[in-house]
């Protein structure tokens, strides 16, 4: 699946985006590993199509991390 662009929202639907951001991020640790390498790697791909996939997956975990309650439990 090409992911080729973000989602624009509009301002008044920015109290609803920032709901689901942070529902998201509050439960990171609750998804399937496989679920949050998915979510990276296409955030990683949106924006017309310019891959960042080197340093872009680290900045958002780092986001997720920052904002989300407690560490993360240790991965296998």
């Amino acid at each position: 699946m090409a992911l080729q662009s973000t989602v624009k929202v509009a301002i008044a639907d920015g109290p609803v985006a920032l709901r689901l951001l942070s529902a998201l991020v509050l439960g990171w640790d609750a998804l399937p590993l496989e679920t949050q390498i998915r979510l990276l790697r296409d955030a990683s791909l949106m924006h017309h199509s310019f891959p960042n996939t080197t340093m872009l997956p680290k900045t958002i975990l780092a986001f997720i991390e920052s904002h989300k309650e407690g560490p993360s439990p240790s991965r296998p």
